[in-house]
This record gives C-alpha cells, sequence and structure tokens, in this order.
C-alpha cells in the first residue's frame, strides 16, 4: 500500500503512478494534496491508473494537468478497481477526468470536475465485460470539453444525487450512448 500523507505535492515528468495494490492519498481540507505535471499544461503526465483488483482513496486530492500520452489518456483511469473520491479535484486533463472500465466501484462525492478536454466521468463497458457499479454525490462538473458524465453501457447508470452539471462542451447532465437499461437506476436532481 502507498500511503501520501496530507499536504504533499507530487509533480511528475511524463510518468505516472500506477497501483496494482492500494493507494491511500488522504488530504486534509487544511492540508490537501496535490498530483500534477512539473509544467501546467494539460497532458503533462500519464496520470493516475487503478488496475485489475486494487483500491484507490483520493481524500482532499487534486489531480491536476494529467492525461498524457503513454497512459490511457485519462487522468484517472480505473480497469476493474474500486476507486473512492472525496472532496477531490480532477482538472485539466488532456482527455476525460475519470473513467471507470471493465467492472470495479467508483464512488465520488463533494467532488470537483472541471476543465478537462473530455468527459468530466467516463463509464465504458462492453456487451460482454462486467460494468462499473457507480455513485456520483454533491458533485459539480464545470467546463469540461464534452460531457459531465458519459454512459457508453447504460448498465452501468450510475447513482446520481444532487450534483451540478455547468459549462460542459457536450451537455451539462449525464448522456447516454444508446443501447437498453437492464436495471434499476436511481437520479435525482436534489
Amino acid at each position: 500500500m502507498l500511503t501520501v500523507d496530507s499536504g504533499v505535492v507530487i509533480e511528475f515528468s511524463g510518468s505516472g503512478l500506477i497501483v496494482q495494490g492500494a493507494l491511500r492519498a488522504m488530504g486534509t481540507a487544511s492540508q490537501p494534496i496535490t498530483l500534477t505535471g512539473t509544467s501546467d499544461t494539460p497532458g503533462a503526465w500519464i496520470g493516475v491508473l487503478g488496475m485489475s483488483g486494487a483500491t484507490l482513496a483520493l481524500n482532499y486530492t487534486t489531480v491536476a494537468d494529467a492525461g498524457g500520452t503513454g497512459g490511457q489518456g485519462t487522468a484517472v483511469w480505473l480497469y476493474g478497481s474500486a476507486a473512492t473520491l472525496d472532496h477531490a479535484t480532477v482538472t485539466r486533463s488532456a482527455s476525460d477526468g475519470v473513467s471507470a472500465v471493465n467492472g470495479g466501484r467508483l464512488s465520488v462525492s463533494d467532488s470537483t470536475l472541471s476543465n478537462n478536454a473530455g468527459d468530466g466521468i467516463s463509464l465504458r463497458g462492453d456487451s460482454t465485460g462486467p460494468v462499473p457499479i457507480v455513485s456520483i454525490t454533491g458533485t459539480r462538473f464545470v467546463g469540461n470539453g464534452l460531457y459531465g458524465v458519459e454512459v457508453a453501457n447504460p448498465d452501468a447508470a450510475p447513482a446520481l444525487d444532487a450534483n451540478t452539471f455547468s459549462g460542459n462542451g457536450g451537455f451539462n447532465g449525464i448522456y447516454f450512448d444508446g443501447g437498453t437499461l437492464t436495471r434499476q437506476a436511481t437520479w435525482s436532481s436534489d
């Protein structure tokens, strides 16, 4: 397990962080954690990649200027892993802020996904693979290039509650790429 203490700033130069076990970035309101590139340029570093079975906790943590080549083009990429983002900020990715594919769990609360070139959050899966189980609560999606939340497989329909969307290029809300919803979903604007 890699634990990042509150108040720590980590700058990456073209590299990234691949998590195959556990990552605990436990910042506080007065001492947040920052994961960023050595330059203030979207794509300056690869980002955080959660591999199958990994667990990530990003509390009071900012992930900025990621999504560079050599990774998945996303600031936080989850492949069959479990992640919790609480009071986190994911901003200025060269592509999507957070992508979840091939199952796993994603819980996002009281966070901000802003100014990412792609979607704030992208939920992917295919007709043969598992879809992620997702809950998004009290989160702000602001100024992303495409959608606040994009759902490529309707069975990845997230539980949504009290989120706000503004200034996103594609759509201010949740966008479904099509398909058939086959399970219960709860979407609340309150």
